[in-house]
């Protein structure tokens, strides 16, 4: 609503869990090396902040990672190009958005992206799906819902039920 405005608790810069410097930046930073380059973009904590979910853009997976031994415990294979990824608080159910969509068939269009054969539009090259995955945090097992193109940054509804997407600016969210 125009002219509304919220009180925040703290500062934009500041948050009370993780203390910044007066130049905005964290006191101390740690990394995890990655094998084969797998393109980590979309990352999201568990409820209890002890397992990370990462998008690996070039492998087609999601990572599930220990946060505090910092190493990648098993990869789940996802939709094409996932790119997001939202852990539901309540059930840890992982939702997953992908770029590319699903995986092609042996009748599809194909080409090339990151090292992965994607679904195209013969004449244009665009993908032609885009899918969500999601991911059972017991079984693993994962699903695919059809959505619109090029999905890209998830959010979860307020009661923590319903997920929401983004996706390309002539595709409805």
């Amino acid at each position: 609503q125009r002219g509304h405005s919220e009180s925040l608790p703290h500062p934009p810069h500041q948050h009370p869990g993780a203390p910044l410097s007066e130049h905005a930046k964290p006191p101390a930073t740690d990394h995890i090396d990655l094998p084969r380059q797998p393109r980590a973009s979309g990352i999201a904590f568990s409820a209890r902040g002890s397992l990370a979910s990462v998008a690996f853009s070039r492998n087609n997976t999601v990572a599930l990672i220990d946060a505090a031994a910092r190493q990648v415990l098993r990869e789940i294979p996802v939709g094409m190009v996932p790119f997001d990824v939202l852990v539901a608080p309540k059930t840890g159910t992982i939702y997953v958005s992908n770029r590319a969509g699903r995986h092609p068939t042996a009748t599809d269009s194909v080409a090339p992206s990151s090292g992965s054969m994607v679904v195209t539009d013969p004449t244009t090259g665009s993908t032609t799906t885009g899918t969500i995955s999601i991911v059972d945090p017991k079984t693993f097992a994962t699903q695919e819902l059809a959505v619109g193109l090029a999905p890209s940054n998830l959010a979860l509804s307020p009661d923590g039920t319903t997920p929401a997407v983004t996706q390309r600016p002539e595709e409805h969210t």
